[in-house]
Parts: structure tokens; C-alpha cells; sequence
């Protein structure tokens, strides 16, 4: 499995255990070693509330390094933007559940590109049957994000909204 995904301004990478160890103990020594830019604002609440559990899949089974914390970096500006968290590996009918946070200062189409690339990468990847993603009412533009994606709102929950693709295997006769 492919452990990074390059696009034409982003680079997008698992989380090393060593690295989401790292901001949690001893992010000071991690900001001022990093060639990366680290920012204040982030990791999200959330993913430093899931950190702790990561860290423990990881310790448990390096293969699930793909399966966690990715890191999405700017190129131009060598710092994060953002991440996509994937809550671990395809279950038994080959379906995966992601969230994602960037930061709002960065611009729509970083958004965009950061989700495209995951969401093919999700897709040529075998195991992967089906994604599953979420949004509220009010994030019109993820909403739109979304539908130029192919995915297809399968739940609302007031103004939660469930979003899902379904891969299809084309059959091959010869």
C-alpha cells in the first residue's frame, strides 16, 4: 500500500507513531526540529483526543499506520494544513469511515485537492468496498465538495449529514 500521496500543492502521510508520540510529549522539542511547520491551532481537538488511542493501534500493529492519522502539508509554505483521520482498517465488508479537518485560513481548492486525492486513493485501494464521511448542513462548500466527488448523502440527523460511495467492480469477461 502506498504510504504517501503527492498532489500538485499537497503531500499527504500517515501519522508515524513517532511523530503523534511526539505532540503529545514533547511538541516544543517536535515544532523546533521539524522541517515541517507545525501550527498552534493544530492537530484538532479531535485528533488529540483520538492521539492516545492511535498511538496504542500503532504500538499494537504497525500496519495500521495507513489506517489513522494522515498529515496533509502545503508544500509552498512547508506546514500542515490539516489532516484526515480514517477510523482503522476496512471493516468485513470493505467499508472505511474518515473524517477530516483543514484549516479554514487555507483556500477551498486545498480542500478540494486534499479530498480528491484521499478519496481515490481510498478507492484503488482492493479492500476498500465503500467510504463513509460526515459534514454539517451548514458546510456548503463540503456539501459541494461531496457531490462533485460522487458521494451520495445517505443519512441527515438534523444538521449532521452522512455522506457515502459505494465502489463498483466492473464485471471482466474475456
Amino acid at each position: 500500500m502506498m504510504a504517501e500521496i503527492i498532489t500538485k500543492n499537497l503531500l499527504l502521510v500517515p501519522c508515524s507513531l513517532d511523530i503523534s508520540k511526539s505532540l503529545i510529549i514533547h511538541r516544543q522539542e517536535l515544532e523546533k526540529r521539524s522541517p515541517i511547520v507545525i501550527p498552534k491551532h493544530w492537530p484538532s481537538l479531535f485528533i488529540k483526543g483520538i492521539l492516545p488511542l492511535y498511538i496504542e493501534r500503532l504500538e499494537k500493529d504497525e500496519t495500521e499506520l495507513c489506517w489513522g492519522v494522515w498529515l496533509i502539508i502545503e508544500y509552498k509554505d512547508k506546514q500542515i494544513i490539516g489532516d484526515f483521520y480514517l477510523k482503522g482498517k476496512p471493516d468485513a465488508e470493505g467499508r472505511v469511515e474518515f473524517c477530516h479537518h483543514l484549516n479554514p485560513e487555507f483556500s477551498i481548492d486545498h480542500t478540494h485537492e486534499a479530498l480528491y486525492a484521499f478519496t481515490d486513493w481510498l478507492l484503488l485501494e482492493k479492500s476498500i468496498t465503500a467510504i463513509t464521511t460526515h459534514c454539517t448542513l451548514e458546510q456548503e462548500l463540503l456539501i459541494n465538495a461531496f457531490g462533485k466527488l460522487g458521494l451520495i448523502c445517505t443519512d441527515r440527523d438534523q444538521d449532521y449529514l452522512t455522506w457515502s460511495l459505494k465502489k463498483i467492480e466492473e464485471d471482466i469477461h474475456d
